[in-house]
């Protein structure tokens, strides 16, 4: 195994871990996950799995760790496109053979994936050995590895603009530009307008690896942006618009119908009814966290 960090601490060699590489669920069979992921289609979520080989005997001898102490095989996500981040898989590693399967959400994916794999201490190591790790979390091998969504883009492509020059009011963050063409392309019609007065926005974005605060813009972004998509796919819906027809792989129908069928399709009574606002913003809201989309608890 490849080795891309280098903690201050000891690691096991090489040969002791082996991560075997990722498999991709396409059309009911497991193929290899290379990079780009040919025809991937808007909205699509991606399932994966790889096998873990460990000699856990050989792992804390080497890195000086007791014999009971707890190790955890974890694997995490990041789209470059949706600036998210995701934990999805944690296991004690009990055996010395593991089958990793995970299932990466098409609402929130777009771009390149840098998807991690590691072995991880479980728990703090009381007294521990000179050099040995011994904090909770403490990385004892990784991989690494990054590919690039092809076909139809990220879900939500995102644009730094002058509000100014366009119809939008400048004091607003951000902008969905949405489409009710349901033949239409989503990924070319559907985008992000992101203010360029919103610096603190824009650097949250663009971080490699976002502060907290940064971390809550972006989840204000993604759990807003999700919800104006909701409201609109359900007020297609009450208006007859948004039927049960197939529409074509990467439509802005098959993708909003998706995300009706994804949250339950819901029957919101009538959408023009204001008594009914507060409510209907709680419950998009709900949905929205529902798809993973923003802030979760």
């Amino acid at each position: 195994m490849a080795r891309d960090f280098t903690p201050p601490y000891l690691t096991p060699a090489d040969f002791v871990v082996d991560m075997q590489p990722w498999m991709l669920l396409r059309r009911g069979e497991s193929v290899p996950l290379v990079s780009p992921v040919d025809d991937w289609v808007t909205g699509t979520d991606l399932s994966l799995s790889r096998g873990v080989v460990v000699d856990l005997d050989s792992l804390r001898k080497q890195c000086r760790l007791p014999e009971v102490s707890a190790l955890g095989l974890v694997v995490s996500w990041r789209s470059d496109a949706s600036k998210i981040q995701r934990h999805v898989f944690t296991r004690p590693l009990d055996d010395s053979r593991n089958e990793i399967q995970v299932t990466l959400l098409g609402t929130e994916i777009g771009g390149t994936l840098r998807i991690s794999t590691a072995v991880v201490l479980l728990e703090d190591v009381i007294d521990p050995a000179p050099g040995a790790p011994h904090f909770r979390g403490a990385m004892l091998a990784r991989d690494t590895v990054s590919v690039t969504l092809e076909g139809e883009g990220s879900m939500f492509p995102m644009a730094v603009i002058d509000f100014t020059r366009r119809t939008y009011d400048d004091r607003a963050s951000w902008f969905v530009e949405t489409s009710t063409d349901l033949g239409a392309n989503f990924s070319s019609t559907f985008q992000v307008m992101i203010n360029e007065r919103d610096k603190s926005l824009i650097k949250a974005i663009e971080a490699e690896k976002p502060t907290r605060e940064q971390q809550v813009l972006i989840d204000e972004l993604s759990s807003g942006v999700m919800q104006v998509v909701l409201e609109l796919a359900y007020a297609l819906k009450a208006n007859g618009e948004l039927g049960i027809e197939e529409y074509g792989d990467g439509s802005v129908g098959q993708v909003l119908g998706g995300l009706i069928d994804q949250t339950g399709d819901l029957d919101l009574g009538d959408m023009r009814d204001p008594s009914q606002i507060a409510r209907r913003q709680s419950q998009f809201q709900a949905m929205a966290r529902g798809l993973a989309a923003g802030r979760t608890f």
